[in-house]
């Protein structure tokens, strides 16, 4: 992916434009809240995105997709991005230069005892409900909510520049 999004970075064919980047993030979680010993809600979700942007002069321009990434959707992303730049610059006369700026090619990920997408849904549950009843504790106690969420996400970055992320 980050081999897609510099291809289409370096054929970002624009003198106007002096940086460019493009940004994907990829997220998936697990939800599941237990009331008074009941399950309420189990849910999966996913979210994707893509966003590129553009500098031209002093101004930026965005552009965003939620769309499978492929390489005519970033070039598309990155000409509208430079399209809302360039109008925005033509009402100014300043530039902002990021020539300095030096590349970072890293990888970085958060260390875990347990990758949740490891554990089976059921062990989640069972743990959840445990947790529930585990609340009862005098007779008092006449409301339980107990929540388990998990989330998961991947984020790549490439710029004009030369950096490559991905954490």
């Amino acid at each position: 992916m980050l081999d897609k999004m510099e291809r289409a970075l370096s054929d970002l064919q624009d003198p106007d434009v002096s940086f460019s980047e493009i940004r994907n993030e990829v997220r998936n979680s697990t939800r599941i809240y237990v009331t008074n010993a009941s399950l309420r809600d189990f849910s999966r979700r996913g979210k994707a995105g893509t966003v590129a942007r553009v500098l031209v002069g002093e101004c930026w321009g965005q552009a965003t997709s939620t769309n499978e990434v492929t390489g005519d959707l970033l070039k598309d992303l990155l000409e509208k991005a430079a399209r809302m730049a360039k109008h925005n610059a033509s009402h100014s006369r300043k530039k902002i230069d990021l020539s300095e700026v030096k590349p970072i090619q890293k990888q970085v990920f958060q260390k875990m005892k347990e990758d949740p997408e490891t554990v089976s849904d059921e062990e989640k549950a069972k743990v959840v409900f445990e947790i529930d009843k585990a609340q009862e504790i005098d007779e008092r106690v006449v409301n339980t909510n107990s929540v388990y969420q998990d989330t998961k996400k991947h984020t790549l970055l490439a710029n004009s520049q030369g950096t490559r992320l991905e954490w």
